[in-house]
């Protein structure tokens, strides 16, 4: 496709691409789980405590979140080993820093739009449409989410995933990271390579 022939912009392309895969796999599959869910917990959940209310709808979304993990991984795995090849580790690293930059001033403009009050009317441009290149990065740092679900420590992740701040966070700082890990598939400058292979022997 001519258009992924722009390397710069090949990463945020090709998020923007798992990102509606994402979309379709949440639309067919896990909504209507969920939904098949709601149906049936309905009519119990008036008699559970309000902690095992939550506790019980938590475990079934992290339930989902894992499906949606576990796809996000393959079209990540597909995306740096066959997407990825032609460029240098240098190319990949601007290619995501784009798509950081991007997702830094959709938060910024999000939360302004929320501190004036106009979230609501815009909310499915924002966390649909303007998201869509972050599905996937979001849906990989679901993993912190689904094993402190599994492993009794859910308190503890939502307390370290807000630390410091709600916006300024580590959990937001480990998510925005995501996409520089396919600077690990990328080829070494093959300039650079060359010049330091001349430097020895001449």
């Amino acid at each position: 496709m001519q258009i992924l022939t722009n390397k710069m912009l090949r990463i945020p392309l090709l998020s923007i691409a798992a990102g509606l895969i994402l979309n379709l796999v949440d639309h067919f599959i896990t909504l209507p789980m969920y939904r098949e869910f709601l149906e049936d917990f309905i009519p119990i959940h008036l008699d559970l405590e309000p902690e095992v209310h939550l506790q019980m709808h938590n475990e079934f979304q992290a339930r989902m979140a894992l499906i949606l993990f576990v796809v996000a991984i393959v079209l990540f795995l597909i995306i740096a080993i066959f997407c990825l090849r032609d460029m240098t580790k240098k190319e990949i690293a601007k290619s995501a820093a784009i798509l950081v930059i991007y997702e830094i001033i959709r938060r910024a403009l999000e939360n302004i739009f929320i501190s004036i009050g106009f979230f609501a009317g815009f909310r499915v441009v924002f966390n649909t449409i303007a998201f869509m290149p972050m599905r996937l990065y979001g849906a990989i740092s679901s993993i912190g989410f689904i094993m402190s679900m599994n492993f009794d420590f859910f308190d503890l992740y939502i307390s370290l995933s807000r630390w410091p701040h709600q916006v300024f966070n580590i959990g937001n700082l480990i998510w925005l990271a995501i996409p520089f890990i396919f600077v690990l598939f990328g080829k070494r400058n093959q300039y650079n390579y060359y010049n330091r292979y001349h430097n020895r022997y001449n």
